[in-house]
């Protein structure tokens, strides 16, 4: 399965429930009616059920927000195509963040076992609440037969009410069986690999870097962090903006930032600064990076060069050599050249893409969104 990149995951913890799915709107692109969940044996009063939604034909964000809102506990989406669904990232559409339910990706064919079986035991037919008909209104003259009409109601639910006292074996072995999903994060290599997707002007993230350096340094060995940067493209600005604010004509833009008197040229220079001082010093003495941060964001207002420059010299850090470093990444060699394609802010690109991270600043555990608070204590408990 492949987790969603958006939503409440549960990591560390289970779900088992009961599964339903409506063939009727089998991909959950319009709102579901009303599921009749009292045939949960175990709990008709907390039920956890999974609903079952296919691929295609509207954004995973909003099947899942038709699911929650139908009072699935769990959101499962059955890809449509042969394919290794753990490469598959459920991505968010830029409107995921009020969902708070998990949901997840099955392969095609482990979808057709749970659809089939429970279309084939016969597992469908009391998915919806059954509408109560209502007493006409302002028809007194038709008591009588709306009395009758009750009556019969009643009695043929008393016959009803039998049946289901005998049930089938089908609808028996429906009604019993279960799904246990278990929300646990790939450790290939025994270790947690953490991303942090920020920009050198934003305080929020600055503050937290600031902050998790104690925790960075407890977990040690166990943790690996990576710092990631976020730039947006604007290929069609004129020439003016990409001139101040981006590199490789348009294509690396900063973010907004209408509340700083800086060019976003320089805030990208900084982000560079910083990975580069992250590739120098990390591996080897940890402590650096973070040191160099905390330092950098005492500056008043921004981190500029000159603000740079006095967080290498009080840290013990060369500042010509991190910028020959930055240098380096660019294909003209040369910051000064606002149309020069750069390696790194490439890379960068492609991962916020891969990654499906729509919103900064942000943590990634392990390829997977962390969706939780973002404060150290919190992600530190994640981690």
């Amino acid at each position: 399965m492949s987790l969603a990149n958006f939503g409440i995951i549960p990591y560390g913890h289970s779900l088992i429930g009961r599964i339903y799915y409506d063939p009727e709107n089998a991909d959950g692109c319009q709102p579901f009616g009303e599921f009749d969940y009292s045939h949960d044996p175990d709990d008709n009063d907390h039920p956890t059920p999974i609903i079952l939604v296919k691929r295609g034909n509207c954004t995973f964000v909003k099947k899942v927000r038709h699911i929650e809102h139908a009072g699935g506990r769990l959101g499962i989406v059955i890809d449509d195509k042969k394919e290794n669904v753990e490469n598959v990232i459920m991505s968010d559409d830029g409107t995921g963040m009020g969902i708070n339910i998990p949901s997840l990706l099955v392969s095609s064919t482990d979808g057709k076992i749970l659809t089939d079986f429970l279309e084939e035991h016969g597992g469908t037919h009391y998915m919806k609440k059954k509408k109560e008909e209502k007493k006409p209104k302002d028809d007194d003259d038709d008591d009588d037969d709306y009395e009758d009409d009750r009556r019969s109601r009643k009695e043929n639910k008393k016959k009803e009410d039998k049946k289901d006292n005998k049930k089938s074996e089908d609808q028996k072995l429906v009604e019993q069986a279960a799904l246990l999903v278990k929300f646990e994060l790939p450790r290939p290599d025994n270790r947690v690999e953490y991303d942090i997707w920020y920009s050198s002007i934003d305080d929020r993230a600055l503050d937290f870097i600031t902050d998790f350096q104690t925790y960075d340094e407890m977990l040690s060995e166990d943790v690996l962090m990576t710092p990631h940067f976020v730039t947006w493209p604007c290929s069609d600005c004129d020439e003016d903006f990409k001139k101040k604010e981006c590199f490789g004509d348009g294509k690396y833009c900063a973010i907004m930032h209408k509340s700083v008197s800086l060019p976003g040229k320089e805030i990208i220079l900084e982000d560079l600064r910083q990975k580069c001082i992250y590739e120098k010093t990390y591996k080897n003495d940890r402590s650096i990076f973070w040191s160099y941060i905390k330092r950098a964001h005492i500056c008043p207002k921004y981190i500029n060069s000159e603000c740079s420059m006095n967080a290498h010299t009080d840290i013990g850090l060369d500042y010509e050599e991190t910028m020959k470093c930055v240098n380096e990444t660019f294909s003209s060699g040369r910051t000064d050249d606002h149309l020069s394609e750069n390696k790194y802010l490439a890379s960068e690109r492609k991962n916020w893409n891969e990654y499906g991270v729509h919103f900064y600043p942000s943590i990634v555990i392990n390829t997977r969104t962390y969706r939780g608070s973002f404060e150290p204590e919190a992600v530190f408990n994640s981690l």
